[in-house]
């Protein structure tokens, strides 16, 4: 509702499309400023190609092999196997735990890092060892970025 305020003399304005309208002025200025990702991206790293998904929203990884297309970073269905999926700009982490039943302590771990910025793939294992995680093995391999167009 708008009225004039006769003791003041401006006019004011108040009602709920006035709060609406102030967030849609706050989306406009950072939206523009948010990380975008391309439609579609491709990593080949050896014989897997690693499909990176992104929208506003968020991302999603997926593994392609001879074998088929599997999510990057999966938990096993026994809990044998914990994996946890992190994706901090041109980073996505796979760090997967694995145990002897699912409420055991983690005797080992792996650490897979996709770094899309130097084209990369890094591998580390670890096992739990008096007290500690001790590194067991560490890879990398050069990859190929493959960027794919954006589809509307």
């Amino acid at each position: 509702m708008i009225w004039r305020d006769h003791v003041n003399g401006p006019w004011v304005v108040n009602g709920p499309w006035v709060v609406m309208g102030l967030w849609v002025a706050i989306g406009m200025v950072v939206t523009p400023s948010l990380p975008t990702y391309a439609a579609s991206r491709q990593m080949t790293c050896g014989t897997a190609i690693y499909v990176i998904e992104g929208s506003f929203l968020g991302a999603s990884v997926s593994r392609q092999t001879a074998a088929g297309r599997t999510a990057y970073c999966q938990s096993s269905d026994t809990g044998s196997m914990i994996a946890a999926l992190t994706i901090k700009g041109d980073e996505i982490w796979c760090v997967e735990t694995y145990r002897i039943t699912p409420d055991s302590r983690p005797y080992a771990k792996s650490s897979r890092l996709l770094n899309i910025a130097v084209n990369r793939q890094y591998d580390y294992d670890y096992v739990w060892q008096n007290g500690d995680w001790q590194l067991t093995d560490k890879r990398h391999m050069r990859c190929d970025m493959i960027e794919m167009p954006e589809t509307d």
